[in-house]
């Protein structure tokens, strides 16, 4: 009797969310830029005090003439279907080729989208994006290059230029006045934003100085304190009513609160005056920028269909409708606007990439968003956001062969883009290329030292391609070259000593390395808890790992993350009842794991028993997971189980090249057997042979059958 299906261990949950302050930065920042607002950085008492002794009003051109400070915290960057955003930001997400898909159970359904700046963003479930800690061996580089967001985003100690306006009152800076100031920029270095704000609020209102208003505006939005905010900016904007600035962010308040009706009037005339202009390229992603300030999607996908009603001939208006059209869950409209862009400049870069993009979700719509690359390439032959986006395209509807032509060309170009080396690695990996996967991979490694790029990743995944050659010698040299610096050393040290345990044929070997490891969290001693006992099955001490499972499981305060293992101890001595009991805990707790359902389906189908519930459970694991290699595996095998052997050959026909993995290759051996495909079946064996010559399902299965290779 084999294991359970191997699957991705499970980690601890993620971290509870940040305070809520925290999280409504990202909102904050938004408004802060699109209102105009200088900063949270400057001291107000500083700028009244620098105030009394300027006497040229051209001290506060600097914020008001459109070059505002700092606003608490990094500098975002949206990006529209289609529209360029950081280099690197889009990476090709993958987890570990031969390996469940997601080894943290957080992995979603891969369905691929254009990145910004058209870079494939390599999906399926080989291909998804790294997370901290999370097996690493086909993860995919970051090459983000985001500004990180400081903890609550505030430096009172920073001066930029000061904010002058026009018409200030007679305001003398008396004692009482400068001590509420000082304490009001003490509360606020305190990270005490109410009393902070409730002191400027009340200062601006007293003294009708624009510059406290301001900063009451800018507290407001950082304390997500939006009704405060909008308080704040109508006193603003009354203070200083020739300010641009000051009239953005109210606007940009507005809508943030859901006030509508005030707000468009303002957007109208906005948008009048920039026909006039002819700034109607600038003025619709500005104006999209503030739409997605409302919480009611439905509110401003009518809101920007009124407002841009006299522009439908502008590529912009277009894009800016697609966007709010997709924001607001209209993907069918989203469509329609992107295409109706691209029609209006065929030639246009953004139009191509947001039809793609939007296309893809739609039924057919893969196909159309190709025939469409396809025809802009024809005239743009090396545009390489074009080149980047058909690569995506390709990997999305799994020709990666073509992928890879085109990630070549676009290598070409660029040969030093680390998200197209680490992706193209990937797909020769998934081709069996290994000596290109090789090849790409030592390439990525001798890029220049990138703090936004982990070797271990790639180590891992060497590491990962040597065993799939059955190379235990080149896995080891592999993980022992992961840095100590890399997140990745405590997990390399850990599959360092399984290796090493399979390599000698001596567990004590395996066990000896991990004695020597020092974990430094839950989660690493959880790690090597579960080594052990993987070490242990290998060398068929089923009892031994099941003990050591057993008292791990009764000691930890939250056994959650070690139910999984200890379901496969369970099953590997044959105590499927506890198995079955352990894998239905785990659905309880996390009703989303989709391994858990996979687990219990594979091993009633493995067992022959109980074939409706376990299909039922393989494919809400489907579901959960989609395109997942093995659910899909199992799937395939409940198939075969159930009599469906020709819908089991069609699942392994996809993913056998896909996923080089011994007891797929067995299992899909067996079924081409069953079939009556004998030389097609030994021709699966003899490459599942080379893989793992020592797989213990794979002698079975041909002792069986009776079967010579």
């Amino acid at each position: 009797m084999k294991s359970i299906r191997p699957s991705t261990r499970i980690t601890p949950a993620t971290q509870p969310a940040r305070r809520p302050l925290a999280l409504r930065l990202g909102l904050a920042l938004g408004l802060l830029a699109l209102g105009g607002c200088g900063t949270l950085q400057q001291s107000s008492a500083a700028a009244l005090s620098s105030s009394q002794t300027e006497s040229a009003p051209e001290a506060s051109a600097t914020n008001g003439k459109g070059t505002p400070g700092t606003t608490a915290g990094a500098s975002g960057t949206s990006t529209t279907p289609g529209q360029a955003s950081p280099a690197g930001a889009d990476q090709a997400q993958g987890s570990r080729p031969g390996q469940n898909g997601d080894p943290d159970g957080s992995q979603q359904a891969a369905t691929p989208q254009a990145s910004g700046d058209g870079q494939p963003n390599a999906s399926g479930p080989e291909n998804r994006a790294p997370q901290d800690g999370t097996p690493a061996q086909a993860r995919q580089p970051s090459d983000d290059t985001n500004t990180v967001m400081p903890d609550e985003g505030i430096d009172p100690g920073a001066v930029p230029a000061p904010y002058r306006p026009a018409n200030l009152p007679e305001l003398a800076l008396t004692p009482p006045l400068m001590y509420q100031i000082l304490a009001a920029e003490m509360a606020l270095q305190a990270r005490d934003l109410d009393g902070a704000y409730n002191t400027f609020q009340s200062l601006a209102a007293q003294t009708g100085d624009a510059r406290l208003a301001r900063r009451a505006t800018e507290v407001g939005i950082v304390a997500g304190a939006l009704p405060e905010a909008l308080a704040s900016a109508r006193l603003w904007a009354r203070l200083d009513p020739t300010l641009p600035e000051a009239r953005r962010a109210l606007d940009a308040l507005l809508l943030a609160n859901g006030r509508v009706a005030e707000a468009e009037p303002a957007l109208t005339r906005e948008l009048k005056a920039a026909r006039q202009q002819q700034t109607l390229d600038t003025a619709y992603p500005a104006l999209q920028e503030k739409l997605l300030n409302l919480p009611d999607r439905q509110a401003a996908w009518a809101l920007i269909q009124r407002l841009s009603a006299p522009d439908l001939n502008n590529v912009a208006a277009r894009l800016a409708r697609a966007r709010i059209a997709f924001e607001a869950g209209k993907r069918e409209a989203a469509a329609d606007e992107a295409l109706a862009a691209h029609q209006l400049a065929p030639n246009d870069i953004e139009a191509v990439l947001a039809s793609v993009q939007l296309l893809q979700p739609l039924p057919g719509g893969r196909q159309r968003a190709a025939a469409l690359l396809d025809e802009y390439l024809k005239n743009h032959p090396n545009d390489l956001r074009a080149l980047k986006a058909q690569g995506l395209l390709q990997i999305a509807s799994e020709q990666n062969h073509a992928a890879i032509t085109t990630l070549n060309k676009v290598q070409s170009q660029e040969p030093d883009n680390p998200v197209t080396l680490y992706t193209l690695a990937q797909l020769h990996f998934q081709q069996r290329n290994y000596a290109a996967a090789t090849s790409s991979l030592k390439r990525y490694l001798a890029l220049p030292a990138d703090p936004q790029r982990d070797p271990g990743n790639a180590w891992l995944f060497l590491a990962e391609i040597a065993q799939a050659q059955a190379d235990l010698p080149a896995a080891i040299e592999a993980l022992e070259s992961v840095p100590p610096t890399s997140r990745q050393h405590f997990e390399a040290q850990v599959l360092r000593a399984t290796l090493l345990a399979r390599q000698q044929h001596r567990p004590e070997a395996g066990m000896a390395a991990l004695q020597g490891l020092k974990p430094a969290s839950e989660e690493q001693r959880q790690m090597v808890v579960v080594a052990r006992a993987q070490i242990l099955r290998h060398a068929k001490r089923f009892h031994e790992a099941y003990r050591l499972l057993d008292k791990a499981l009764k000691t930890q305060k939250d056994p959650t993350d070690l139910l999984y293992d200890h379901a496969v101890a369970a099953e590997g001595i044959g105590r499927f009842d506890i198995a079955e009991k352990d894998l239905r805990r785990l659905m309880k707790a996390r009703p989303d794991e989709a391994n858990a359902y996979n687990a219990l389906g594979y091993m009633l189908a493995d067992r022959n028993v109980r074939l409706p519930e376990a299909l039922e459970l393989i494919e809400k694991a489907n579901r959960l997971l989609p395109d997942n290699p093995h659910i899909l595996d199992s799937l395939g095998w409940v198939y075969f189980r159930t009599g469906r052997i020709d819908d089991a050959i069609a699942i392994f026909q996809k993913i056998w090249l896909r996923l080089p993995e011994a007891e797929l290759g067995t299992h899909y051996g067996e079924v081409l057997w069953a079939k009556g495909n004998r030389e097609a079946a030994r021709a699966v064996w003899r490459e599942t042979q080379k893989i793992d010559p020592d797989n213990k399902l794979l002698r079975d299965t041909l002792q069986r059958l009776d079967v010579k290779l």
